[in-house]
């Protein structure tokens, strides 16, 4: 997938070595953090509503709306859980933390 078409759902995980990985979007991200294990240092979500990167661990994400940003099934980021709560009042799915994201895509995966 052609990472620059989705500079609005950008995801980028860096390594303890220094490297920096950026896919199309969360769903990608968590696949790549829970291949990397250990070797994963952090990773910068970036917020559907304002285009700017945060912290992903302290975001909160939108698990299977209606809105599909890059992939399906698909995990919407948010900088703060208003936005999430109201997002997913209008389009669906679960308001989820990193760690919520994280199992569930781990579940997925198998």
């Amino acid at each position: 997938m052609d990472v620059s078409k989705y500079p609005h759902t950008r995801y980028v995980v860096a390594t303890v070595g220094g490297e920096e990985f950026s896919t199309c979007g969360v769903q990608c991200g968590l696949t790549l953090h829970l291949q990397l294990k250990e070797k994963s240092k952090s990773a910068m979500a970036t917020d559907l509503l304002s285009n700017r990167s945060f912290d992903a661990q302290k975001g909160f994400y939108v698990y299977k709306s209606t809105v599909i940003t890059d992939m399906a099934p698909g995990f919407i980021a948010f900088v703060a859980k208003l936005n999430a709560e109201k997002f997913q009042k209008g389009f669906g799915g679960k308001v989820v933390t990193y760690q919520e994201a994280l199992e569930i895509w781990k579940e997925q995966m198998k």
